[in-house]
C-alpha cells in the first residue's frame, strides 16, 4: 500500500502499554498493528497534500461512537456536555481521499476526524463522524485559561503542517 516504517507501529504499541498513572488513562485498547499501521500511513500521506495551497491539517481520533458519547457526558450535575458529534449516515473509508475532503472543513483545535476499527462492514478503519471539542483545552494547555475540558481518551493523531 504505502512505504512507511513498518515499526513505527509497534513503537507506539510499545509505548501505548507503558502508560502509568497519572498520565494513563482509559480509552479503548489499541488497536493491532494493521490497524495501526493504516492510520499511521494515512495520516503521514495526507500530510503531504495541500488544498488550495494550504497544507491540510488535521486531527484523527480513534474512538467509536459509544465512546465518544460516554465520555461526553457532564461529569458533574449542570456541566455542560464536553462536546459534541457529528454521525455520518453512512461510514467513510479512513483514507487519504476522504482526509483531502474533511481536513479542509475542521479546525484541527477544536475538531476531530473520528473512526473506529470495530465495525462489522470492514476490518479496516472506517470514518463514522466528527466530533467538535470546543477550543477549551487547547485555551488551557497554552495558558490561555485556568481551566480546561479535556479532549475524548482516545489513540489521536495530529498533523499540524505549517
Amino acid at each position: 500500500m504505502f512505504v512507511y516504517p513498518s515499526e513505527l507501529a509497534e513503537t507506539v504499541r510499545g509505548k501505548w502499554t507503558k502508560l502509568r498513572p497519572p498520565f494513563a488513562f482509559n480509552p479503548e485498547p489499541i488497536p493491532d498493528r494493521e490497524v495501526l499501521s493504516h492510520i499511521l500511513e494515512v495520516a503521514y500521506h495526507a500530510s503531504f497534500l495541500t488544498e488550495e495551497n494550504r497544507r491540510l491539517r488535521f486531527r484523527i481520533g480513534l474512538c467509536s461512537q459509544a465512546e465518544i458519547d460516554r465520555q461526553a457526558r457532564p461529569t458533574r450535575e449542570g456541566d455542560a456536555v464536553r462536546f459534541r458529534k457529528i454521525a455520518f449516515a453512512e461510514p467513510r473509508p479512513l483514507s487519504v481521499r476522504e482526509i483531502l475532503r474533511l481536513a479542509p472543513a475542521m479546525d484541527p483545535v477544536t475538531g476531530l476526524i473520528c473512526a473506529d476499527h470495530h465495525t462489522a462492514r470492514t476490518v479496516s478503519p472506517e470514518i463514522w463522524g466528527l466530533v467538535d471539542t470546543g477550543s477549551s483545552w487547547w485555551d488551557f494547555t497554552h495558558g490561555e485559561s485556568g481551566r480546561g475540558s479535556p479532549p475524548p481518551d482516545c489513540l489521536t493523531k495530529q498533523v499540524t503542517n505549517g
